[in-house]
C-alpha cells in the first residue's frame, strides 16, 4: 500500500523525468533544425554559386593552358570570346549570389577577377588587340589565381561538409541487392 509520502516522492520523480524528457526533446529538436538549416545553406552555396563557377574554371583550364602556350593561334579570337562569355557568366553569378559567398565579406580575389575580366573584355575580346602594357603591369588587373584557389578550396570543402552532414544525420540510401549475374 502506498503512503502519502510515497505518492509525493513518485510525483516528484515523475516531474523530474518529464523535465528531463522535455529538455532532451528540445535539444534534439534544436539540433535537427540547426543541421537542416546548415545543410540547406551549404547546398544552396554549392548549387547556385560555387558549383557553377567551379565547373567553368575546371572546364576551361586545359583550353587556357593550350591557348597560352600558343597552340591555338588560328583560333585566338574564338578562344577569347569563349573566355569572355564564361567570365561574364561568372561575374553575373558573383553579383547576383554575393550573399552566398563564404565568409562575411567578398574576398579581394573576387574583386580582382571582375576587374581583370572586364579589362580583358574591353581590350582583347572582339579584336586581335592586346591589353596595353601599363595595364598588364598593374597588379589590380592581372588574373587572380587566388580566385581559382578560393573557388576550388571552398567548393571541395562544401561538398565534403554536405556529405558529412548527410552521413551523420540522414539515413543511408539502401539499394536493392542484385541477384547473381547470368
Amino acid at each position: 500500500m502506498l503512503t502519502r509520502q510515497d505518492v509525493v516522492l513518485l510525483n516528484d520523480e515523475l516531474k523530474r523525468n518529464t523535465e528531463i524528457t522535455r529538455s532532451v526533446d528540445q535539444k534534439f529538436g534544436r539540433s535537427d533544425v540547426l543541421w537542416r538549416s546548415e545543410l540547406a545553406f551549404r547546398q544552396k552555396q554549392l548549387e547556385e554559386l560555387y558549383g557553377p563557377i567551379y565547373g567553368y574554371l575546371k572546364s576551361q583550364k586545359e583550353i587556357y593552358d593550350i591557348w597560352i602556350a600558343g597552340g591555338m593561334k588560328d583560333k585566338n579570337q574564338q578562344v577569347k570570346e569563349l573566355f569572355s562569355s564564361q567570365n561574364d557568366k561568372i561575374r553575373v553569378l558573383i553579383v547576383a549570389k554575393a550573399h552566398l559567398i563564404e565568409g562575411n565579406e567578398m574576398p579581394p580575389s573576387f574583386v580582382r577577377f571582375v576587374t581583370s575580366g572586364l579589362i580583358f573584355d574591353l581590350y582583347a575580346t572582339g579584336t586581335e588587340e592586346e591589353i596595353p602594357q601599363h595595364l598588364r603591369a598593374d597588379p589590380r588587373t592581372t588574373y587572380p589565381i587566388a580566385f581559382n584557389d578560393h573557388i576550388f578550396k571552398v567548393t571541395e570543402a562544401l561538398k565534403a561538409r554536405i556529405e558529412a552532414l548527410n552521413r551523420e544525420y540522414a539515413p543511408p540510401l539502401l539499394l536493392p541487392q542484385s541477384g547473381p549475374a547470368n
